[in-house]
């Protein structure tokens, strides 16, 4: 999650702090997702960039990764970030591919 570019991540961030009503698919969802208890929650989600916050918590956490981030995103229903975390890979591949390409000439 360090690694990922900050258009992306300011991406997610914001819809994970947009409170999407009685669905609980934001970051309240998220936070139980990886483990945090209701009290967790409610007190990151009295802070300023709770999201943030809690990708820090989930970062920090054993066998954490962008694969397990999506994956948790996806059980959610949030296509709408999964789309985001896609687009940030295929841009890594081109970012990486292209400097490949670059060093070969």
């Amino acid at each position: 999650m360090a690694t990922i570019p900050i258009k992306f991540y300011r991406k997610i961030c914001v819809k994970l702090d947009t409170s999407r009503g009685c669905f609980w698919d934001d970051n309240r969802l998220f936070g139980e997702k990886i483990g945090l208890n209701r009290d967790e929650i409610m007190f990151l989600g009295q802070q300023e960039n709770t999201t943030h916050l809690m990708i820090q918590k989930f970062a920090s956490q054993k066998n954490s990764s962008i694969g397990k981030f999506k994956k948790i995103m996806a059980e959610m229903e949030r296509d709408d970030i999964v789309s985001i975390v896609s687009e940030w890979i295929v841009n890594e591949w081109i970012t990486r591919c292209n400097s490949s390409l670059a060093a070969l000439v």
